[in-house]
C-alpha cells in the first residue's frame, strides 16, 4: 500500500516538474476564483463545485489562508458554481443545489 502511494506521488511529482518546465499547465491552478470564497471572521469557504466546499480556520491575528496545491484538488480555479451566501443571528449560511452549510462561530474567551 506504501509503495502504490509513494508511486503515485512520485508520478503527480514528475508530472508537475514536466508541465511546469514546458511552459505551464492549464489544468494547475491552487488559487480559486475570488467570486467562490466566502470569508467568516477567521474561516474561509471556498465553494469548488456543487458538492465540494473547501473549510479552513485561521488563528492568526490577520486571518492567513494557504493556496496551495493539494493531492486532491491540483486547479481550484473552477467554473463558478451556483450557490447563495446569507447571514442571520450570527450564522452563515452557505446553499449550493447539493450542499446546505451553516457556520455559527461561537468562541468562549476562557
Amino acid at each position: 500500500m506504501q509503495t502504490y502511494c509513494l508511486k503515485n506521488i512520485l508520478f503527480l511529482l514528475l508530472l508537475f516538474v514536466v508541465c511546469v518546465s514546458f511552459g505551464g499547465c492549464s489544468w494547475y491552478n491552487p488559487v480559486a476564483n475570488p467570486a467562490a470564497i466566502v470569508y467568516v471572521q477567521n474561516a474561509r469557504f471556498t465553494i469548488l463545485t456543487g458538492s465540494i466546499i473547501r473549510i479552513e480556520y485561521s488563528f492568526s491575528l490577520n486571518a492567513t489562508f494557504e493556496d496551495s496545491a493539494t493531492i486532491a484538488i491540483l486547479n481550484r480555479n473552477l467554473p463558478l458554481p451556483s450557490f447563495t451566501v446569507s447571514n442571520s443571528s450570527g450564522c452563515t449560511e452557505i446553499k449550493t443545489l447539493i450542499l446546505h452549510l451553516l457556520y455559527c462561530p461561537k468562541f468562549n474567551d476562557e
